[in-house]
C-alpha cells in the first residue's frame, strides 16, 4: 500500500509506515501511529485520553467517529467531595491555572474509539494494528527534544503521582531528551487489548478505584461500559473553491469550517 505519513514524531509515523507497508489501509496506518503516540509522545497522548476521526472511503460519504471524552458519572453517586487542586504552569510569556486530581478525570474514550475505527474501516486485525506500539512500549523509545520540553512544562502536575515519577524519572527530576521511554504495563494492556477488544479487568478495576467516588472522583462501571461513549456523526463540510473539505461537527470542528471558510473567501484563494 502506498502512502504518505505525516506526524510529531519519527517513531509514530514508523508505526503507521510499517501498517502501510503491511498492506493496511490509511486507517489502519493512522491508528497505529494513535496508538504509536501513548510511547512515543506521552503527556501529548494518552490511553486515558480521546478524539475524533475523520473517514472518508472511496465511493461512500465521509464519517466522523467521535470518541471525545464525555463527562464521567454515568448511573453513580456523587462523590462527597470532588478532588481538586490547583497547579499553576508557567509557559514563559504566560501562565496558566489548571486544576487537576481525582475529579478532574474524564472517561476514556481512546482505546474504544480507535478499535471502533479498525473495525469500520481498517483491513487489517486490532492486534495487528496495536503491536509496533507494543513493541516500543516493551523496548522503549528515546524521549524527543520536543517531549523533554513538554514534560519540563507539566512536571509540577505529573510529579503529583508517584507511579508516573518512577515510570519517567531515575533521579525524581524531568526526563531529559533521548531517555529511553519503557512503559510494560502499557504494553500488555495494548496487546490483550488487540486481541480480544476489552479492556482488561485489572486495568478498569484501577480506574475505578483511583478515579471513583470513593476517592473524590467521578468515574463509574457505567461510564467504562463498551457500548458508552462512541458516536458516528455526518461531519460538517465547507466548499473551497473546487474542492470540499470534511470536519467534525463538535464545536472545534465548527472553528475550522469558520477558519477555512474566511481562508476560502481571501483574495487568491
Amino acid at each position: 500500500m502506498r502512502g504518505v505519513v505525516a506526524a510529531g514524531n519519527p517513531y509514530t509515523a514508523e508505526a503507521a509506515a510499517e501498517l502501510l507497508r503491511a498492506g493496511g489501509n490509511a486507517i489502519d496506518a493512522a491508528c497505529a501511529a494513535a496508538f504509536a503516540t501513548f510511547v512515543a509522545e506521552p503527556l501529548l497522548a494518552s490511553a486515558g485520553g480521546a478524539g475524533l476521526g475523520t473517514v472518508a472511503v472511496r465511493g461512500e460519504a465521509p464519517q466522523v467517529i467521535d470518541f471525545f471524552s464525555s463527562a464521567p458519572g454515568l448511573g453513580g453517586p456523587a462523590p462527597k467531595k470532588a478532588h481538586f487542586e490547583p497547579i499553576d504552569i508557567n509557559f514563559g510569556s504566560a501562565t496558566q491555572r489548571f486544576h487537576v486530581g481525582r475529579g478532574s478525570a474524564a472517561v476514556p474514550l481512546a482505546l474504544p474509539g480507535l478499535a471502533e475505527a479498525v473495525r469500520r474501516f481498517g483491513y487489517k486485525s486490532l492486534a495487528e494494528v496495536v503491536a509496533p506500539a507494543v513493541r516500543m512500549a516493551r523496548a522503549g523509545v528515546p524521549l524527543s527534544p520536543e517531549g523533554a520540553v513538554v514534560f519540563e512544562l507539566l512536571w509540577p502536575i505529573q510529579s503529583r503521582d508517584p507511579a508516573t515519577v518512577a515510570l519517567y524519572s531515575d533521579d525524581g527530576n524531568t526526563p531529559p531528551a533521548g531517555r529511553l521511554m519503557k512503559n510494560p504495563e502499557l504494553a500488555d494492556t495494548l496487546e490483550q487489548y488487540g486481541h480480544n477488544g476489552i479492556f482488561p479487568r485489572a486495568a478498569r478495576a484501577a480506574l475505578l478505584e483511583a478515579f471513583g467516588p470513593d476517592n473524590g472522583g467521578l468515574l463509574t462501571d457505567q461510564d467504562l461500559a463498551a457500548d458508552v461513549g462512541i458516536h458516528v456523526l455526518d461531519p460538517l463540510s465547507v466548499q473551497l473553491g473546487e474542492w470540499e473539505a470534511f470536519t467534525s461537527p463538535r464545536v472545534g470542528g465548527r472553528l475550522v469550517a469558520s477558519i477555512l471558510e474566511e481562508l476560502g473567501d481571501a483574495p487568491g484563494t
